[in-house]
């Protein structure tokens, strides 16, 4: 893709600031030399190349008419896809976002704002350069080896710089997800929320296949614990409705704040290793799911075990489960089709 606008800006700390007292970073749209397109484009293929672009989600605002938005993406998509004002005004807002993120322990920094295109696609690259010192030592001069330090740079290579890149067409679909470079992700500090979190408003995501896994582990080891009834209960209903629901995304905080409390949501949201794990969004494989919770399994007395299909149980359901004042009960109604013996774990 072809760079085909530049924004700058300026970013001084304006966390606490109140919005009386706020002030707009200085900047606005640059121009775009040979020289600058060409490290834009090195920075960008070194964060892409590195192995370590995290996948982040937006949290959006769903309206009535079930439009979403957020004001990352509604600014992302303005600086690439509007013209003239419309477009510094989308960078402009994401330079007075990333200033309301930061406080006093952040550097001041370099905010750049790349758009590129190819067709109807665009890519949108958001950067923070931190601000730094550095030494620029020359040996040919006229009264020989000289040194300057320079205190109005912006470090390209630090540790500290950190990038986000969505890109996508100008549909519903499209700018909800994104990719970023953060070597401060997975710390424990608040600092490492700021790119993520208090700027992007966005959540670390994980793959379908390791959310649903983490997802499915976290309920079987919920429904084994010991727990009153109401709550086991609460984790089947979990595990019926995240399956039949229309949403596609999820995260282990989103099914906990939902559908557990007590001690299921403690013993659910422990499942996880860290807070990362619990708050990343995944999208749900639904065949996956099934395939890990097929079952619903009811012990009896006698050690005579029973199962079923997770959702053949419940009211007018083949499996009836009923309250009883000495526990619950269930009643199974339906033709044999096929008769069996197995060993146990058959």
């Amino acid at each position: 893709m072809d760079i085909f606008r530049l924004f700058g800006y300026a970013i001084e700390p304006q966390r606490t600031v109140s919005d009386e007292d706020f002030v707009d970073p200085e900047g606005g749209s640059l121009p775009i030399r040979a020289q600058l397109r060409s490290a834009l484009s090195k920075s960008l293929k070194v964060a892409e190349d590195s192995g370590l672009m995290t996948q982040v989600t937006l949290d959006v605002d769903q309206g009535a008419d079930g439009h979403r938005s957020s004001l990352v993406r509604n600014a992302v998509i303005d600086l690439a896809f509007r013209r003239g004002a419309a477009s510094e005004r989308g960078a402009l807002e994401l330079a007075r976002q990333l200033s309301r993120a930061m406080d006093y322990r952040s550097r001041d920094c370099l905010f750049l704002c790349a758009a590129y295109r190819e067709g109807e696609k665009r890519q949108v690259a958001l950067w923070i350069f931190p601000q730094d010192e550095a030494f620029r030592f020359s040996v040919g001069g006229a009264q020989g080896p000289d040194i300057d330090l320079l205190t109005e740079i912006f470090s390209r290579t630090s540790a500290l710089r950190k990038m986000a890149l969505f890109e996508g067409r100008e549909i519903s679909t499209n700018f909800l997800d994104g990719r970023v470079l953060d070597f401060q992700v997975g710390r424990a500090d608040d600092v490492a929320d700021l790119w993520i979190r208090r700027f992007l408003k966005a959540r670390t995501t994980i793959t379908p296949a390791a959310g649903t896994k983490l997802l499915a582990d976290a309920l079987k080891k919920t429904s084994r614990a010991d727990i009153p009834p109401e709550e086991r209960k609460q984790v089947l209903t979990a595990a019926i409705a995240v399956n039949n629901m229309q949403r596609q995304s999820w995260s282990l905080e989103q099914v906990a704040h939902e559908f557990l409390a007590g001690k299921a949501k403690e013993i659910f949201l422990a499942a996880a290793e860290n807070d990362e794990a619990r708050s990343a969004v995944f999208r749900l494989d639904r065949p996956a799911l099934a395939r890990r919770l097929n079952t619903r399994t009811f012990q009896l007395p006698e050690d005579v075990l029973v199962s079923a299909p997770i959702n053949e149980v419940g009211d007018d359901k083949v499996v009836e489960v009923i309250d009883d004042t000495d526990g619950e009960r269930i009643r199974i109604e339906a033709q044999i089709v096929e008769e069996r013996l197995a060993s146990r774990n058959a």
